[in-house]
């Protein structure tokens, strides 16, 4: 009913209808049920809420045009001329000195035959309240596009039946079956939207509620979005993401582009805090937002680095998740959002998935035994990170390096057995950073290159780190948790902080936590339908891929990886210059 075609889910919003089809008068439906029964006075004040939230006030408007919604407009109905001529006489008998506003999404209505003079005013499906701003009486056949006019307090004549008829708020020209009560607009407005509509969110997929829905409807789509400094190869896999939320994308890549734009509805994008100085003040001169890229938390079966594309993204029209420094979209989803039952089940069900599957991020390092005497010491596993990484940037003060890190940890804990698992891309070579030296083996008793960090979480009690995902990985499954930056999932309670963030002032469940980091934040893209998808559909699909990957041709698996870096940069790049010419 309020729907929009997300592109992600066959809908965001529909009425479901077990017992019949509403929309059909002589027989059974819920809806029809839910009508009769009274309102609650939560639904009452609630309908009456929205209905002067979205349609104003209009006992004082003086109206002074008639108007006819086209059937043309409704893509179920058909042609019948015997109902166009009823409307037409209709109107001619009782406005006879009066040339009606024809709504259409053709110039070409047959309305117009009757009306020569008529404006005709085109709207298609993309439909405002605004239209019907001057109109005081309103001709339909059957269209959902007079509700409205209902909500807004206009007269409407229903020359054919349609579900919203016979009820006391329409001029019925025939009337099939009288209703057992007349209703009020509330009772209308409260019935569709409340009692029979489902609404997902358009994210995760997952069902909301009519609240949450209007907020989500109300920052949906912008015109336009100028991407800056993105690499070549990024660009092919970056469109599907982007059309989620911008009708239309530039890749700029020359800063000096920026003097050229003209004023409009649009965002300027980044990858991560990649902008530059010339960006920032355009952006600042113009009151324009910087809406910030980055890899989700579960994103792939293989490193980014190595020219893989994720499944998932974060993209923040606020912050960034990784920069404490300034609030982000995911810091005010944990700080205000009241999550529901149903999603924090779904969180459940999530975390689940993930340990039972050993998924973290990136899946590409085999999951072993780790066969490592401990001798019965507490183990606490230290990942390392990329030292110039932007989280260690923004989200560290005095523990800026891997060997501060294992300093700070040794000194704590002298009688611990430490792991240390250096960053993946170092070990690669993706990234720059050393993966080990004299100082680090002194300080940690072993050091982990081969088996993936779901192999040293299994064996650890405890996670420190300074930002590394690691740490929400941690959480996830169970362990003690110490942070010496200010990541995202500190601060909430549920770690313990050697910083603290000031404005992550709840205490959350770890349910809760997933829920907005998992469920929420990111968007997920299938690449196998070629739709938008839940945070449980892809974990899925990377189990299913994950299962495929052979280990025991680890060598062999990265060789072809590092071979094949440069054809899949030249396949995304041309997925991006063919997305681009077919505009």
């Amino acid at each position: 009913m309020l729907g929009k075609d997300l592109g992600s889910f066959p809908f965001s919003s529909a009425i479901i209808d077990r017992k019949g089809s509403f929309h059909i008068q002589n027989t059974e439906s819920e809806m029809k049920d839910y009508l009769k029964d009274n309102l609650s006075s939560e639904e009452k004040a609630k309908a009456e809420y929205w209905i002067q939230k979205l349609y104003g006030d209009n006992r004082e408007n003086k109206r002074t045009e008639i108007g006819i919604i086209d059937f043309s407009l409704d893509r179920e109905s058909e042609i019948n001329i015997a109902l166009v001529n009823e409307l037409v006489n209709s109107i001619q008998m009782e406005h006879s000195d009066t040339i009606p506003v024809i709504f259409s999404n053709t110039r070409d209505s047959i309305y117009t035959k009757y009306f020569t003079k008529s404006k005709v005013v085109t709207i298609g499906n993309k439909f405002t309240n605004d239209i019907y701003s001057n109109i005081k009486h309103l001709y339909t056949i059957n269209s959902k596009f007079a509700l409205p006019a209902i909500f807004m307090d206009i007269k409407v004549t229903c020359v054919g039946n349609p579900f919203y008829s016979g009820y006391g708020l329409t001029n019925d020209l025939h009337t099939i079956c009288k209703p057992t009560k007349c209703i009020s607009k509330y009772e209308l407005f409260a019935t569709l939207f409340f009692r029979c509509s489902v609404y997902l969110h358009d994210t995760s997929g997952i069902r909301i509620s009519f609240e949450e829905y209007m907020n989500m409807q109300s920052t949906y789509k912008k015109d336009l979005a100028y991407v800056f400094n993105i690499q070549e190869w990024k660009k092919g896999f970056l469109q599907p993401f982007l059309i989620h939320k911008y009708k239309h994308i530039k890749f700029i890549n020359d800063p000096k582009e920026i003097d050229n734009l003209e004023a409009g509805n649009f965002d300027l994008v980044v990858w991560g805090l990649k902008e530059n100085k010339e960006l920032k003040l355009f952006a600042k001169r113009n009151n324009k937002t910087i809406v910030r890229i980055e890899d989700g938390f579960v994103r792939s079966v293989g490193l980014g680095t190595n020219v893989t594309k994720a499944w998932s993204l974060a993209i923040d029209e606020i912050g960034i998740y990784f920069n404490p420094k300034q609030t982000s979209k995911l810091e005010k989803i944990l700080n205000e959002t009241v999550f529901p039952k149903s999603i924090l089940q779904k969180a459940t069900e999530l975390m689940i998935k993930l340990n039972q599957n050993n998924i973290t991020k990136y899946n590409c390092d085999p999951v072993l035994a780790l066969n490592i005497d401990t001798y019965d010491k507490r183990v606490i596993l230290v990942p390392g990170q990329v030292e110039d990484d932007a989280s260690i940037i923004t989200g560290t003060k005095s523990i800026r390096t891997n060997l501060d890190l294992l300093s700070a940890v040794r000194e704590e804990n002298p009688d611990a057995f430490i792991i240390y698992k250096p960053h993946p891309d170092v070990v690669s070579k993706n990234r720059s950073g050393i993966v080990t030296s004299d100082f680090i083996s002194g300080l940690s008793d072993h050091i982990e290159m081969k088996a993936s960090v779901i192999s040293c979480l299994m064996l650890a009690d405890e996670v420190h780190t300074m930002t590394s995902l690691t740490g929400f990985d941690g959480l996830i499954r169970g362990k003690k948790v110490v942070t010496y930056g200010s990541p995202f999932y500190s601060g909430w309670g549920l770690t313990n902080d050697k910083l603290e963030v000031s404005r992550r002032n709840r205490v959350l469940t770890l349910e809760e936590l997933v829920a907005g980091s998992l469920l929420y934040y990111p968007i997920y893209y299938d690449w196998s339908e070629k739709v938008f998808a839940n945070g449980l559909t892809i974990t899925d699909y990377i189990i299913e891929k994950k299962s495929k990957i052979d280990h025991n041709k680890g060598i062999q698996v990265k060789f072809i990886i590092s071979k094949s870096n440069k054809i899949k940069k030249i396949y995304y790049l041309l997925t991006y210059k063919l997305f681009m010419k077919r505009g």
